[in-house]
């Protein structure tokens, strides 16, 4: 896709069912996270794409104690978060830098995401002009969110060991169904302007 996603139009959002869904997710969890996805509207507006967010993660938070995962690295990681000088604290975790190096082109990073209970704790919904990126889940389970045609999001559950290369200026995001660690190797792009929103969560009162 090659679209410059610059304007806030309406996005319809979709269970991609090409991608099988990982066996250890609660098939009762991932049903009622299919029936609301169905029934939704499209998001047009950092309001409308909250109350998205706000049911997803409703979801998410009832289901917690049975939405699981071995992440060492993440714990070991979170401590850190804030503390080391390659490190950046967000809403939603934060990021561990492994390797910048403008002389190779080269990003290498640790996306360490807390389980997302409320909308604050989704990553995006944005894109960039110029950087490229790879995601690879190491540990955890989440729903990657990717604009796949004018107009739609596609929603793909991914665990340990699935990438997804997002070529700009492709919409993507991210939502974290348990507590997840992501290594993301990019170009490197690392001046502001080249991230831009298309929708931001609110704050949820």
């Amino acid at each position: 896709m090659t679209e410059i996603i610059a304007v806030k139009q309406p996005y319809k959002f979709r269970i991609n069912a090409e991608t099988p869904i990982p066996a250890r997710l609660p098939q009762q969890f991932t049903d009622e996270i299919a029936r609301f996805v169905d029934s939704s509207k499209p998001a047009d507006s950092d309001e409308t794409y909250t109350d998205f967010l706000t049911g997803i993660t409703e979801i998410i938070k009832n289901y917690a104690l049975q939405l699981t995962a071995d992440t060492p690295i993440f714990q070991q990681r979170l401590a850190r978060i804030g503390r080391h000088e390659q490190t950046i604290a967000t809403n939603w975790g934060g990021v561990f830098f492994r390797e910048a190096s403008e002389a190779k082109n080269h990003v290498e990073k640790y996306l360490i995401v807390k389980q997302a209970i409320d909308p604050s704790g989704v990553l995006g919904f944005e894109y960039h002009k110029r950087k490229k990126e790879k995601l690879q889940i190491e540990e955890g389970y989440v729903l990657l969110m990717q604009v796949d045609t004018p107009g739609s999001i596609a929603l793909t559950y991914a665990g340990q060991g699935k990438t997804c290369e997002l070529q700009p200026p492709v919409g993507h995001g991210i939502i974290p169904l348990t507590n997840a660690t992501i290594l993301e190797t990019s170009n490197y792009e690392l001046d502001a302007d080249d991230l831009l929103f298309i929708f931001k969560p609110k704050q949820v009162i």
